[in-house]
């Protein structure tokens, strides 16, 4: 057999080891779904699967480890095959998933990739080349995941919901997302502290619901999505009981026109010349007053500091150093080569 027409069912199968047996199967024209095999460790028997056409839905297998032995499948989800909520990627309580190792075939997830659950899940390494997902992207209930390490290649999804992961701490991981569609979701995540890996994220393609709620740790939620849309009306907005700055919609507003002080302040700090061999010059706009300026060297000692915006350059050796320049809207630093 190396064709199923439908559904691949495999569940409650107590003593089952591996998929031995099945190495000639290429396509799964919709779902495989594993669930209940309390000794499966793997996907080893699987080694010639290429094409899953709907869902691969692994359950309750209570002992599986990571997706070895689907090495090959590159097609996850395919259009004609039913509707976009089921199809894609669900892992819901293995306790014994540490990642997605073994599934770097798969560079799109024509459906929803719902992580939930999973006890020792500690990264989603294996998904490092997946760079779209079609359907909703949810991870939730996972009690170690620490950040979303292995989703670095991902650059759009469509509904983002991130919730009641115990020990989260940042979104590190997601740095090259560009696109959210439909709604944006982080809630119940008691020690997430930042979310800047999504600064990224372009602003105009929410149309739902912005709801960020009950992220107690998190005091800073001053990125573009969150900026842009806090009165959109076309959306539902959602924003409580999280730590201070991050807590309202006014705490919010005041830290994005900070945020977007320090963007106004770097593009109109000018440091000239640049390789320079004597003098250096500062130049701000007049909404800005200059109140010290500091050079470090690249080991972050300082070797002078001044108010002046003229810098005397010439006793320095040659190399490159960092020039902070202190106001009273904020600090911008710079970096400079002397010749």
């Amino acid at each position: 057999v190396d064709y199923v027409g439908g559904n691949f069912q495999i569940i409650s199968n107590q003593d089952l080891a591996n998929f031995n047996g099945l190495e000639q199967i290429e396509t799964i024209r919709k779902d495989l779904f594993v669930s209940g095999n309390n000794s499966i460790l793997n996907f080893d028997g699987f080694d010639s699967l290429h094409t899953i056409g709907g869902e691969l839905n692994a359950r309750s297998c209570f002992a599986l480890i990571n997706f070895e032995g689907l090495n090959a499948l590159n097609t996850l989800g395919i259009n004609s095959v039913n509707n976009v909520g089921t199809r894609g990627l669900v892992a819901e309580n293995n306790f014994s998933l540490i990642n997605f190792d073994f599934l770097n075939g798969i560079s799109e997830i024509n459906g929803i990739l719902k992580v939930v659950n999973n006890q020792s899940l500690e990264s989603f390494e294996g998904l490092n080349n997946v760079s779209t997902i079609q359907g909703s992207m949810e991870i939730n209930d996972n009690i170690v995941l620490p950040n979303m390490a292995g989703l670095n290649g991902l650059i759009n999804v469509n509904q983002f919901n991130i919730a009641s992961n115990d020990v989260l701490e940042t979104l590190e991981g997601l740095n090259n997302l560009q696109t959210i569609n439909g709604s944006f979701r982080i809630r119940f995540n008691p020690n997430l502290e930042n979310i800047y890996a999504l600064s990224g994220v372009s602003p105009d393609f929410l149309s739902s619901i912005l709801l960020v709620e009950d992220n107690t740790s998190l005091p800073n939620c001053d990125i573009a999505i969150i900026c842009e849309n806090l009165f959109n009306p076309d959306l539902q907005i959602f924003i409580s009981n999280n730590f201070t700055g991050c807590n309202t919609v006014s705490e919010i507003e005041e830290r994005c026109i900070l945020a977007n002080d320090d963007v106004i302040l770097a593009i109109e700090t000018i440091v000239y010349p640049n390789p320079v061999s004597n003098l250096l010059h500062i130049q701000t706009s007049s909404s800005f007053t200059v109140q010290e300026v500091r050079v470090y060297s690249t080991l972050g000692e300082v070797l002078l500091f001044t108010s002046e915006e003229t810098i005397d350059f010439t006793h320095l050796l040659t190399g490159i150093y960092f020039v902070e320049i202190v106001t009273d809207r904020g600090n911008v630093i710079k970096k400079i080569v002397k010749k």
